[in-house]
């Protein structure tokens, strides 16, 4: 990976819910072999809500007192937080966003993820707004930003609890276990492509990593080989 200075350039990344620091640690060092320092803001994913969260996030962009260019990469909810925490004023100065399978319009079991049993358990507060029936999603707005998003379109892991019942239920949607291809989409992104992997461990694919690093230098996943653009 060709290596190029960004010294004046800083990249956040926020991880997904009930995830630890250490689940964003290759596409870390992804960035960092590409130039780019990075970061990655812990929260407490199971314990608040998501609303709750967004303005954690606020406060810590206000405290940072950061003068560089912000880029911000997100997994899974931390696409949630990234939104709600880069309304007017905004607190840094935003250069481009990545989204990684964004649950941007909600999840793709919708209500019935609260139905099901173990899964609020499971993954906390966040999982009731993420439900088909809660408006808070539809309240948080599209930053003034480049946003490129990555979505993945592998149905079932293993390890990805709600891909069990979602292969199931949702057969005839493409979707990676979890969000349907529609709901990782956002009003006013500039690029989104289409990965074969699924809900949990999409992070961890290198075509992921050289799409977030093309995006950052870019503003657009042209050219990433086995990445679909949709």
């Amino acid at each position: 990976m060709l290596v190029r200075d960004h010294a004046q350039e800083r990249v956040i990344l926020l991880r997904g819910l009930n995830r630890s620091a250490r689940s964003l640690r290759r596409l870390k060092a992804a960035l960092v072999a590409a130039g780019f320092g990075a970061d990655t803001w812990s929260y407490p994913s199971r314990r608040d809500s998501i609303q709750d969260l967004v303005g954690r996030f606020r406060q810590f962009l206000q405290a940072s007192g950061e003068q560089r260019t912000v880029h911000i990469v997100t997994h899974l909810l931390g696409g949630l937080l990234a939104r709600g925490a880069l309304v007017a004023p905004v607190p840094v100065r935003v250069g481009r966003i990545v989204m990684i399978a964004p649950p941007n319009q909600g999840v793709v079991l919708g209500d019935l993820v609260l139905k099901i049993p173990g899964l609020v358990l499971a993954y906390g507060k966040p999982l009731h707004d993420l439900s088909g029936s809660n408006g808070y999603l539809r309240t948080l707005p599209t930053p003034d930003a480049e946003i490129g998003v990555i979505a993945g379109t592998r149905p079932f892991h293993l390890f990805t609890p709600t891909s069990y019942v979602s292969t199931l239920l949702r057969r005839r949607v493409v979707h990676d276990g979890a969000v349907a291809l529609d709901q990782a989409r956002l009003p006013g992104m500039r690029d989104f492509i289409t990965v074969a992997r699924s809900h949990s461990f999409i992070r961890d694919d290198g075509h992921v990593a050289h799409a977030v690093v093309n995006f950052l230098r870019e503003g657009s996943f042209s050219g990433m080989g086995k990445a679909k653009r949709v």
